[in-house]
């Protein structure tokens, strides 16, 4: 009975854990869509653009439609729609401008005139989601283009895409620290586990159980990717390591040694000592231990009393296997908030990048030094955030150099950041790599300190030190004309 309802709350566990991480799954669809929509605003509330989709002037895509315009921004395709629904400009990452392929052309054809897509009532109205895209799927953001001071008809609209694919799995598997894979719904060789999951859905119209062992090690979970129109397009697998069911286990194979120890030792006291007061003890943990896996309560002990006896030795090893049990399944949040109480401590700033540079992680010291909030900051591009301009592209080099190297493990720079109110302050930075368990650099960590002042002083030594070169210079330059004087009038008195 006990050994029932321990595994079966460890099963309670391992759901719980996979549903926790279906919902990060969503929240990282949901936050790349929302990242594709704050970008795409930067674009449409400008009157560049809207004065070029009334004349489509070709000034503005020289200046504006490039690789590197879209590329930081996570974006793969880019359709600028006219009022009239032409679409002037077709962008596609690493491709010709308005090169048409399969792909592109039933992209276009989701926004083309009279799509419900392009049906915002507001100027500052918006549409994102996904869409099925031939073979493949695509996260998707539309506005209205208006005038920055919000004045006029909109001039038509801007439509950002990227592509549910690899890539994006790629980056769900470094967040997670799960390994990840994506089948669309009319996969014709969907795998028999998908299949199962698919199934299971079109007959209840939801799903029942979203979780599968795999094996003693593995436990996957199932979430269904639903379209714009709540259509589901593709289902995300992720496969999860059963440390606490492990763990548990193994304390619990412990705790039934002890048991079966326990009834041994209860029959040779039947047979041999048939003592009341012993006979009494047992039944009594007996009864105690039924009690325990009937309560289902994790803190429950055994009593022990003072008299220290066989069978009180015995009652402190089973509470010491229960200990274990507990102690498995709280260490982990534990670690957690320990961390987090260090990294909170520290009076400098701590920030941790993805690798593609976004911030997934900054202390609250750092946001009051910087003057944004966490939720301003997070998920946010560091260096296009933060540093000013003109060191921006020195140090993204810097970063792809770190988290690309295999060798590099931690390095020292310096550089200017700008606060939310536009002040410039100079920090020093130690960063370290964050790598998966394949040895893979999945993120940095960086601490850095005000070198504001420090930078100040060593400005003013320098300056003081040139100065003085300078009239030393001087100084001996006149020396020596005046030595030269001399000898001259020297030479003229002897002259004489």
């Amino acid at each position: 009975m006990i050994y029932t309802n321990v595994l079966s709350g460890f099963q309670e566990i391992e759901n719980q854990r996979v549903q926790r991480n279906n919902r990060r799954v969503a929240a990282i669809i949901e936050s790349q869509s929302s990242n594709l929509n704050n970008n795409l605003s930067d674009w449409t509330i400008w009157d560049d653009t809207y004065q070029f989709l009334q004349d489509n002037n070709s000034e503005y895509i020289k200046s504006n439609i490039s690789q590197e315009s879209f590329i930081s921004s996570g974006v793969d395709e880019a359709l600028f729609i006219n009022k009239k629904s032409d679409i002037l400009i077709d962008f596609k990452v690493n491709r010709p401008l308005n090169e048409k392929s399969d792909v592109s052309d039933d992209l276009k054809s989701h926004f083309s005139t009279g799509s419900a897509l392009l049906r915002l009532s507001k100027k500052d109205d918006f549409k994102k989601g996904i869409l099925k895209i031939r073979n493949t799927l695509v996260l998707f953001a539309v506005r209205p283009v208006v005038k920055s001071d919000g004045t006029g008809e909109a001039a038509g609209w801007v439509v950002f895409a990227e592509y549910f694919d690899k890539k994006m799995i790629n980056s769900m598997q470094e967040l997670t620290q799960f390994a990840a894979d994506m089948t669309l719904w009319e996969d014709p060789h969907i795998p028999s586990d998908f299949k199962a999951i698919k199934s299971e859905y079109i007959n209840n119209n939801t799903l029942i159980r979203n979780s599968k062992i795999v094996n003693e090690k593995i436990i996957s979970g199932f979430f269904i990717v639903k379209d714009y129109y709540g259509n589901p397009q593709a289902i995300v697998r992720s496969d999860i390591g059963r440390d606490i069911n492990t763990q548990g286990r193994m304390s619990m194979g412990k705790l039934m040694t002890v048991l079966i120890g326990l009834g041994l030792v209860l029959s040779f006291l039947q047979f041999v000592l048939m003592n009341e007061g012993v006979l009494k003890k047992i039944f009594t943990i007996s009864q105690e231990l039924k009690d325990i896996g009937n309560s289902k309560l994790q803190k429950t002990r055994l009593l022990v009393e003072n008299s220290r006896d066989e069978i009180d030795m015995l009652r402190i090893n089973i509470n010491t296997m229960l200990a274990d049990i507990e102690a498995s399944q709280s260490q982990l949040k534990a670690e957690v908030e320990k961390r987090e109480s260090l990294v909170e401590l520290i009076n400098s700033i701590v920030v941790m990048l993805d690798s593609s540079g976004n911030i997934s992680m900054i202390n609250k010291k750092g946001c009051e030094i910087l003057g944004y909030s966490q939720e301003e900051l997070i998920g946010k591009d560091w260096i296009s955030t933060v540093l000013i301009p003109e060191e921006q592209e020195m140090i993204r080099k810097k970063f792809l150099e770190l988290i690309n190297s295999d060798r590099m493990e931690n390095c020292y720079i310096e550089n200017s950041i700008l606060t939310k109110d536009k002040k410039i302050i100079i920090y020093g930075w130690h960063t370290s790599i964050v790598k998966n368990v394949q040895g893979k650099a999945i993120s940095t960590l960086s601490v850095g300190n005000d070198i504001t002042q420090i930078k100040k002083e060593e400005r003013i030594k320098e300056d003081y030190t040139d100065n003085l070169k300078r009239m030393n210079d001087v100084m001996i330059g006149r020396e020596l004309k005046m030595i030269e004087l001399k000898k001259r009038i020297v030479e003229l008195e002897k002259n004489t």
